[in-house]
């Protein structure tokens, strides 16, 4: 829900006059605003700001970046469960999830390259049919990102639920203290080259194609038909379009020159803190997630 952009101040017009698709169940309403949802502008170039600037909205690249880090770390955790061997409980939901990952990394993938190239031909908006086609298509995948997470945590028997995914944790311990001047979403979407850094240098110990690398093969047209897709190619790829597309590094975003052992400090505060409010100490990150999530945040702010 974080990542949808803003309704436009007419929403409510819409929906008396445009015939938007309304369902009311006792008092709950649902509706259907996909049509109307504030088109931001497919690539905005970053500016290095001031110390009384803040960032503008985010384009679609940021919601695309900041979506696409959430699914692969949600593919990692699912690795972990099936080194595991938990995921073999529940092969509906591994498929179920694998088919989501798959859809919703493809339609990131499609928008960081589209605005890519509307940065190369120096426009901020691609009003083709194909285009727009594109954009509506990941405004339609980033509501199932909250079920996808949600699936993950029954798949692998993990509190992701409750304590995030390891760019949600990032962003919920270190913002605004360490990065005053950013939305949220852009500061997830700055994850996406270091968290893809780390993942690149995994394998799959068994031999087997992992979950990241099936992700891997939504983000990437290898060439190679059903042949897994290199891992090592995941990082260039996603440093490579973020910079093309105006998405700023950690490292930009930040306020002066922070220490990542303080910031790791206040990592190791914000789980304590969630722990305190749900009365459970399984939420703690496991010995592998923090030194995953310290790596991610190192190689973030050191792009």
């Amino acid at each position: 829900e974080m990542l949808l952009p803003h309704l436009p101040s007419s929403w409510s017009d819409a929906i008396v006059h445009d015939n938007v698709s309304c369902r009311r169940t006792g008092t709950v309403v649902t509706l259907d605003l996909s049509r109307h949802l504030a088109m931001p502008p497919l690539y905005t170039p970053f500016q290095p700001l001031k110390r009384s600037e803040f960032l503008s909205s985010p384009s679609m690249a940021h919601v695309a970046a900041a979506a696409l880090a959430i699914v692969l770390d949600v593919a990692r955790s699912v690795d972990l469960g099936t080194k595991a061997g938990i995921n073999n409980r529940h092969v509906d939901i591994q498929k179920h999830v694998t088919n989501e990952m798959g859809s919703v990394a493809s339609a990131c993938a499609s928008v960081l390259e589209l605005a890519a190239l509307a940065a190369k031909d120096g426009v901020e908006n691609s009003n083709g049919n194909t285009e727009l086609a594109q954009q509506h298509h990941l405004l339609d995948a980033v509501p199932r990102l909250s079920q996808l997470v949600e699936q993950s945590s029954l798949l692998t028997q993990t509190p992701i639920t409750i304590a995030g995914t390891i760019p949600q944790k990032l962003a919920n311990a270190l913002l605004p203290t360490y990065f005053p001047q950013c939305h949220i979403i852009t500061y997830l979407a700055c994850i996406l080259p270091g968290l893809c850094d780390v993942l690149s240098t995994s394998a799959s110990s068994d031999g087997g194609v992992s979950m990241v690398e099936t992700v891997a093969r939504s983000i990437i047209d290898s060439g190679n038909g059903n042949q897994p897709v290199q891992l090592s190619s995941l990082s260039p790829w996603a440093s490579h379009v973020t910079m093309e597309s105006g998405i700023p590094s950690m490292a930009g975003l930040a306020y002066g020159t922070p220490d990542i052992n303080t910031m790791m400090g206040s990592l190791d505060s914000y789980e304590t803190l969630v722990a305190s409010i749900n009365g459970s100490s399984a939420i703690f990150s496991g010995q592998d997630d923090h030194r995953i999530t310290e790596y991610v945040l190192q190689r973030s702010l050191n792009r």
